[in-house]
C-alpha cells in the first residue's frame, strides 16, 4: 500500500451491533454526523448488562464484570462508550449518546494500521 492509499474499511449498519462477549467490550471505529460534518474515531462497544434474579440481586458471576458508579450502584452498560482517564478509577467508561444532532452513521471492526512512517 502506498502512502496515498487509505486502508479499506467495511462499515456496518448503525442498527447492527458488534458481537461482543457478555462482560466485555470491543474497540471499533465509529462514524458520526454532527453539524453536517462526518467524523470517524475509535470507541468501544460494551456488553456489560445488569443481570439480576427475581429478588433483584446480581446473578452469580455478574458482579465480576458489572459496572458501578458512586450514585447509582450497579449500572447496565450495553452501548457505545469512551474509555477516559480518571484519577480515581482504572477504567472510566462514558456512554456516547446519539440523537438527531449527533447521529451514528456506522461502525467497523478496528484493525491497527501498519506503521509506514519515518524509518531510522
Amino acid at each position: 500500500m502506498t502512502s496515498q492509499q487509505k486502508p479499506v474499511v467495511i462499515w456496518n449498519n448503525p442498527e447492527a451491533v458488534p458481537n461482543v462477549k457478555i462482560g466485555e467490550e470491543e474497540l471499533c471505529w465509529i462514524a458520526v454526523e454532527s453539524d453536517g460534518k462526518v467524523f470517524t474515531f475509535s470507541a468501544y462497544y460494551q456488553n456489560r448488562p445488569l443481570i439480576t434474579n427475581e429478588d433483584g440481586d446480581l446473578i452469580n458471576g455478574c458482579d465480576d464484570w458489572a459496572l458501578s458508579n458512586e450514585c447509582d450502584g450497579y449500572i447496565d452498560s450495553v452501548c457505545w462508550v469512551h474509555n477516559r482517564l480518571h484519577t480515581d478509577y482504572d477504567h472510566y467508561w462514558e456512554q456516547i449518546k446519539f440523537d438527531n444532532e449527533y447521529k451514528l452513521l456506522g461502525w467497523a471492526k478496528y484493525e491497527t494500521p501498519e506503521f509506514t512512517g519515518v524509518k531510522v
